[in-house]
């Protein structure tokens, strides 16, 4: 059965409301008249593009731009992937309504690292483009128009994984020079997904939550988004879900400010800021501390990571487990490769270690313990 999405202009609303006689005028989306975008040639097919850190080496890849048959913004996304299928594609970036993108080699090599292509080697990368109706108020789900595919081949560098983020700024850190730029963020919430819609974090307001107000914001600047606190955005204290404005006359978010860490949930699209846990502490509790109650080892959160750790002297083989706030309610073990809510007791032989727990992503936190680690600076 054919599609047909009928979208009201807010003029047109307004009409209808005061002179109910006039005919409906609407706009009608017709999926299978719709065009898609095409991808020009890459510039040397041919040849095997090394990639470099910070630098432009595939340069511009153009495009025709799609047409849905109404006037509607439109963003465009390349899309990476080791066969033709895209089952498994990677989104290397995205521009709203243009013609071109450039490929940044930081952006097309951490896609590469996620399809797990080994570093040095060279591999066959195909590219599409995808092109998503966006707007606001428009509330229908209208499918991607996908362009035709061109590839080449590739050599990815090594580098960790890292994800696309929104920032988190405001009073608890201080705005950098006493001034509202975010030009200095160093804290995240995370599209563990990929999907630029999904983020999630630990952020920590630190001892003194007196200052607590923060926003928001998609990018390096406020034109990327500057989330706040609008008319209708609920003031409820530890309310377990908020719905942002995204205006520059948003004010802070205050909401939260009974515990020192959140770990947030924050959905782009529908601009809603969920708590997924909040604490005050996270702790290592062992054989080590014997398990006593006021014994755990307090774990310290780094930046810009957000990762916590601590740094412990192992005198005799231990087990133990991280858990919230000196309590069992909340805790953590199995093994660190794979960490468990509630798991059996870690173990570790003798040693100096230092320590370090991830809970970014909270239904996949992540463990790790270093040697080389253990004593040395951190920022």
């Amino acid at each position: 059965m054919k599609k047909i999405f009928t979208i009201f202009s807010a003029a047109m609303m307004s009409v209808l409301l005061t002179v109910a006689c006039v005919e409906k005028e609407k706009t009608v989306y017709y999926p299978d008249k719709a065009v898609a975008p095409v991808l020009e040639e890459i510039a040397a097919p041919e040849s095997s593009y090394v990639l470099v850190e910070d630098s432009l080496t595939l340069g511009m890849l153009r495009f025709s731009r799609a047409d849905f048959g109404m006037p509607v913004a439109v963003r465009y996304t390349l899309y990476a992937a080791l066969d033709e299928s895209f089952a498994n594609a990677k989104a290397v970036d995205n521009i709203d309504n243009a013609d071109s993108i450039f490929v940044e080699d930081n952006a097309l090599n951490n896609a590469l690292v996620s399809l797990a292509c080994a570093p040095d080697k060279p591999v066959t990368v195909y590219f599409r483009i995808g092109a998503q109706m966006r707007g606001d108020g428009l509330n229908i789900e209208v499918d991607p128009l996908y362009s035709n595919v061109r590839s080449t081949t590739v050599t990815p560098y090594n580098a960790e994984k890292t994800y696309p983020a929104v920032y988190v700024v405001g009073d608890p850190w201080g705005w950098p020079d006493g001034t509202w730029s975010n030009t200095e963020v160093l804290r995240y919430l995370y599209s563990y997904a990929e999907d630029e819609e999904n983020y999630v974090g630990v952020i920590d307001f630190g001892e003194n939550r007196e200052n607590h107000g923060f926003k928001i914001t998609g990018g390096m600047n406020w034109n990327e988004g500057n989330w706040g606190v609008g008319s209708e955005t609920s003031t409820e204290a530890e309310a377990p879900s908020i719905v942002l404005w995204d205006d520059g006359g948003s004010t802070n978010i205050n909401n939260y400010s009974e515990y020192r860490y959140y770990n947030f949930h924050f959905v782009r699209s529908t601009l809603t800021l969920n708590v997924v846990k909040s604490f005050n502490s996270v702790g290592i509790s062992g054989s080590m501390t014997d398990w006593a109650d006021g014994a755990d080892i307090v774990m310290t959160q780094m930046l810009p990571d957000q990762r916590f750790y601590a740094d412990v002297e192992i005198e005799t083989a231990a087990e133990f487990k991280f858990r919230l706030d000196g309590a069992w309610g909340t805790d953590w073990g199995g093994s660190f490769d794979e960490l468990v809510a509630g798991g059996a007791n870690l173990t570790v032989e003798p040693g100096n270690y230092r320590i370090y727990l991830d809970l970014n992503n909270w239904d996949e936190p992540v463990a790790e313990i270093s040697v080389e680690d253990y004593g040395t600076p951190v920022e």
